[in-house]
């Protein structure tokens, strides 16, 4: 959630108060109609809000089938400029996913694993590589792909803090794109794209 977000919504907020308490106050001294226009901003803004926070979810919702996930991802270019700021350098890391639950990744980022921004935390650097199963979630009306992960090895780096099963986030729009988040007091989204269906 950004400061814009949080200040919007607060804005939001303090509105829908005071118009509830204006048309409250109008209605009970019979002077509804000259409030129309708060009537009409009130119910306005609510279904700004909704739409705005509708629009702006980049996370799927709506049923996913484990054939449209399947396949070969890499990481986006938003990520890889995200990550190269933090010191890592190769980027030739591949997530796969196969249709009968079966996944294995090759030199991904450390952090896709551990889970916290480098620039806030004691883990520095390093690629995991490992295979394991997969299978989609739905929690808390989201759906993610949990990863339960074997034969983790990493590479320059130490496998301290390292899960053995980490959950990733099915993003909205086709292809179908996965998120890896990384915690730095807020989530960020790590993202890879699908490149190869299978």
């Amino acid at each position: 959630m950004t400061i814009f977000t949080l200040a919007l919504g607060l804005m939001m907020i303090g509105g829908a108060i005071y118009c509830v308490v204006r048309l409250l106050m109008s209605l009970v001294t019979g002077e509804w109609k000259r409030t129309l226009k708060l009537w009409l901003l009130f119910f306005g803004s609510i279904g700004f809000v909704c739409l705005t926070m509708w629009l702006g979810d980049p996370y799927e919702r709506t049923e996913v089938a484990s054939h449209e996930l399947a396949g070969t991802y890499k990481i986006s270019e938003a990520a890889k400029q995200r990550l190269a700021r933090t010191g890592y350098g190769d980027f030739t890391g591949v997530l796969k996913l196969n249709t009968n639950g079966v996944c294995s990744a090759t030199r991904l980022p450390a952090c896709c694993v551990h889970g916290d921004d480098e620039d806030h935390s004691l883990f520095r650097g390093g690629y995991v590589s490992f295979n394991g199963t997969w299978e989609i979630e739905h929690i808390s009306d989201v759906f993610k792909v949990r990863l339960e992960l074997r034969n983790l090895t990493v590479d320059e780096g130490s496998r301290e803090g390292m899960y053995d099963s980490i959950t990733l986030t099915v993003m909205r729009g086709k292809p179908r794109n996965l998120a890896f988040q990384i915690f730095n007091g807020d989530f960020d989204d790590l993202v890879y794209e699908l490149q190869d269906s299978n």
